[in-house]
């Protein structure tokens, strides 16, 4: 038979959102009450978008923050972590089909626009750094990782395809693709729009919610970023910022300077291999070295390493692209659709769910905001199962 484990809330998808979510459950005091949460994660890894090179100090996902992002600042603070400027003086670089022309960088054009700092030793910092705070916190809460997992479906009674009213049934079934069956007091999806409307829901989702999953366009999911690594800062030495904008280049769409400490690194966009001819990685690789010999000259030639992560196929968004194609995906981030509950206990969360433009802000207020949700539903519940 099909494991079945009775939890008290379900956290699916262990990204920025999810991990702030599980953190903010656990570690206030009252929180104590909450003792099982269970957190599902596809891959066999943390962290979501926020990922590194190998060497782990060069961002590969979300990079910057910016003096507004009041959440994230406090989370960063309470992490002791530190921020890093972005690099911008010097000469930019403008490459376009008659060759490249150089010219003074003006504050606030490069790709982060003005005020843009980066985390020191790299985004990828702030999941590791949670796992540690979360381990330290957790007391007697149990949490269990199901990694390499995935919701197929969510519903009142999932065991025979009955919908029940929310306010008759007080737990709501999650069914994983390794066959377990969870049955929680609340469910947060802390993942893209159209990651959760691939999953089944009964009773099903009311059309006008489904179709705003469907189109609201993943963040990050257009782009190929790269990290190309280097023995030394040579862009520097010769009065170059690191920014760079490209004019009818093979994949690389801008660049900048994304040294960080001893690893020193030009970083940059790049169009998605799924609207190119599909190549294989090293020869992304060589056209990305192409591209930036032109804008920085041979030097650039002779990296010691480089990486990427093209993420219209690293966030379940395969599908997306033929909606990218169509222009039918928008932008519409902190819509009710894509934030207020379902059925009073499955919670919407992750970045896309909060106006902050998709940045690391929107994840920071989407976890401290499903964690409150998903808590007053749980402690509800409870109390009313110990009156009756």
């Amino acid at each position: 038979m099909p494991a079945k484990h009775n939890v008290d809330i379900v956290i699916v998808g262990a990204g920025l959102s999810g991990l702030v979510t599980l953190r903010s459950l656990i570690e206030s005091s009252s929180s104590s009450r909450i003792r099982n949460v269970h957190v599902v994660e596809a891959r066999e890894k943390v962290g979501g978008r926020l990922q590194g090179s190998p060497n782990g100090g060069i961002d590969l996902g979300a990079s910057w923050t910016w003096a507004s992002d009041t959440g994230l600042r406090k989370l960063l603070r309470d992490l002791s972590i530190n921020t890093v400027d972005q690099p911008w003086t010097g000469k930019v670089v403008q490459v376009s089909g008659t060759g490249t022309t150089k010219r003074e960088a003006k504050f606030g054009e490069s790709p982060c626009g003005p005020g843009g700092q980066r985390i020191q030793g790299g985004a990828h910092s702030i999941p590791t750094k949670l796992l540690e705070y979360i381990n330290d916190l957790r007391s007697s809460n149990k949490i269990k990782w199901h990694m390499g997992a995935s919701v197929t479906a969510i519903g009142s009674d999932l065991r025979t395809s009955v919908a029940v009213a929310p306010d008759e049934e007080d737990v709501v079934e999650v069914e994983l693709s390794s066959s377990e069956t969870l049955e929680a007091l609340a469910v947060v999806l802390a993942m893209p729009p159209a990651a959760i409307s691939k999953i089944e829901f009964l009773p099903e989702l009311p059309p006008s919610r489904l179709m705003s999953l469907e189109t609201t366009k993943t963040w990050m999911s257009d782009i190929l970023k790269f990290a190309v690594i280097y023995n030394d800062r040579f862009w520097v030495e010769e009065g170059l910022s690191g920014f760079g904008t490209f004019e009818n280049s093979k994949i690389v769409e801008c660049s900048w300077d994304a040294t960080d400490g001893s690893t020193f690194s030009i970083s940059g966009f790049a169009r998605p291999t799924s609207i190119l001819a599909r190549g294989d990685a090293e020869e992304i690789k060589s056209a990305i070295i192409s591209d930036l010999s032109r804008c920085y000259g041979e030097k650039a030639s002779s990296p010691s390493s480089i990486h990427f992560i093209d993420w219209s196929y690293a966030n379940f968004n395969v599908d997306q692209m033929q909606a990218q194609e169509n222009h039918n995906q928008h932008l519409n981030y902190g819509s009710k659709e894509l934030r207020s509950a379902f059925n009073r206990r499955v919670i919407f969360s992750g970045t896309e769910s909060e106006d902050a433009a998709g940045h690391m802000e929107g994840a920071v207020r989407a976890g401290v905001r499903s964690a409150n949700e998903a808590f007053a539903v749980a402690m509800g519940t409870k109390r009313r199962n110990s009156v009756t």
